[in-house]
């Protein structure tokens, strides 16, 4: 039975929904090296702050919301509409008034983020913020509808343009943090606008769908979420900040590039979260043996474990797709790989949370990482610059891991952590060795230990 439901469900669903990121993955590895060879890292440092923003926005404008509509998409007691309209709407509102206030201090708000005053990008931010909402709830229901081949095929079209508007700029515009940054908000706004055209018999917003009982369970799953989420934000972004604050612009550009090697296993994370969650719930629903959720947590420990030492092992290989300026970058995306890979397996083993609507558990555990985070940065940025950034992130993310399995374990059952705990012993052992340079035996050694183990 098992076997049979991981074949139609999981993999079906990772299958449709993973071509579109592992083609955009390919994308990506040409964009990178474009990028890194054409722009100087103080003009990528600059361009990251810009992506820090968005997702600062995403964060506050969705206000938890974008999650509720996950949770409640699939629920018997209110209809689809319903569930969008009353999780769309205060976000919209939350949107505008963003913008708004994004027009009003666009001089302050352009000087801090870029040393100057660019009128133009900020006059594009508004509505960038609009088409970021809308791109937001329509991916989100491809992914509730489970129309994966769908799903996948946007996400294909989206990178190439994103990688077209990207070169063209850079090598007829300028080759600076300005090109990198417009080619991101008018591929969005491209993007969204085809995924709104095909996603439009969905969008029946119409006041008629307000039900208030909705709204005040929507918002009671939500609330907790924001505070997780902006905490969340903190802990993903203040290694930049510090890297602005303690170092210079150029360390900032190194740790922006490690990051987007990183990005590659993102993909991996994505993949596995946008098929994954909406299977989770439905199994929740249809009252699956606990057993299925254990085989999906033991299976994605193993294959990003398995992912994250062959990256390590194939690291030098993999660095020479970046220019001569950030060459230097292989300790820091070592350690950075833990985000992704730590992420993506506490998605798989801590889901119940979620499933039993314990939100504010999430708080605790991205509190606790956060604070670890910030301490760590204060502490080894100023000295250690990027490296620093990284390590200290690194070993948040393995906080933030372990104290979401805690809490899991203790509000959903008493799920075997003795994988986890092995793997994770692997992956901080491969990269103290590394770190210390030791020899490429013991790294090999280790890839092998964690097949036969596994």
């Amino acid at each position: 039975m098992i076997k049979k439901l991981l074949k139609n469900d999981v993999v079906k669903q990772f299958r449709d929904f993973g071509i579109g990121p592992i083609i955009g993955m390919f994308i990506s590895m040409l964009t990178v090296p474009v990028t890194t060879r054409l722009v100087l890292p103080e003009e990528f440092g600059k361009s990251s702050l810009f992506t820090l923003v968005q997702t600062i926005f995403l964060i506050v404008a969705v206000f938890g919301l974008d999650q509720a509509f996950v949770r409640y998409y699939n629920s018997k007691e209110f209809s689809k509409e319903a569930v969008l309209y009353n999780s769309f709407t205060l976000p919209l509102l939350l949107t505008i008034i963003l913008g708004l206030v994004s027009f009003v201090f666009m001089k302050p708000i352009s000087i801090w983020l870029y040393g100057s005053y660019e009128k133009e990008l900020m006059l594009l931010f508004p509505p960038f913020l609009l088409a970021l909402l809308f791109n937001r709830y329509a991916y989100l229901i491809l992914r509730m509808e489970l129309r994966g081949k769908l799903y996948s095929l946007l996400n294909i079209i989206s990178q190439i343009v994103s990688f077209a508007l990207l070169l063209t700029l850079l090598l007829f515009f300028e080759k600076t943090f300005r090109s990198i940054i417009l080619a991101t908000i008018f591929s969005t706004i491209i993007n969204t606008i085809i995924v709104f055209i095909i996603t439009k018999e969905s969008w029946k917003i119409n006041k008629k769908y307000f039900e208030k009982e909705l709204t005040k369970k929507m918002l009671f799953f939500a609330f907790p979420l924001v505070p997780a989420t902006l905490i969340s934000w903190l802990l993903n972004s203040f290694d930049k900040v510090a890297l602005k604050v303690w170092s210079t612009y150029e360390e900032l550009g190194l740790y922006a590039a490690a990051f987007k090697i990183v990005a590659l296993l993102t993909i991996f994370q994505n993949i596995f979260t946008t098929s994954w969650i909406p299977i989770a719930y439905k199994w929740y629903e249809e009252k699956k043996p606990n057993e299925l959720y254990e085989k999906i947590s033991s299976l994605t420990s193993f294959i990003m474990t398995f992912i994250f030492a062959c990256v390590v092992f194939f690291r030098n290989v993999i660095v020479i797709f970046l220019g001569e300026s950030y060459r230097n970058t292989t300790e820091i995306f070592m350690f950075l790989l833990f985000v992704p890979v730590m992420y993506t397996i506490s998605e798989a083993s801590t889901v119940g949370i979620n499933l039993k609507k314990k939100t504010s558990y999430v708080l605790y555990a991205t509190l606790i990482a956060t604070l670890s985070n910030l301490l760590l940065n204060y502490l080894l940025v100023p000295k250690y610059g990027a490296i620093g950034a990284a390590i200290g992130t690194c070993i948040s993310y393995i906080m933030f891991f372990f104290t979401r399995v805690f809490l899991a374990r203790r509000v959903w059952y008493k799920f075997s952590v003795v994988n986890l705990l092995i793997n994770t012993f692997y992956m901080v052992g491969l990269a103290i060795f590394v770190f210390f340079g030791a020899p490429k035996i013991i790294e090999l050694a280790l890839l092998v230990i964690i097949v036969i183990t596994n």
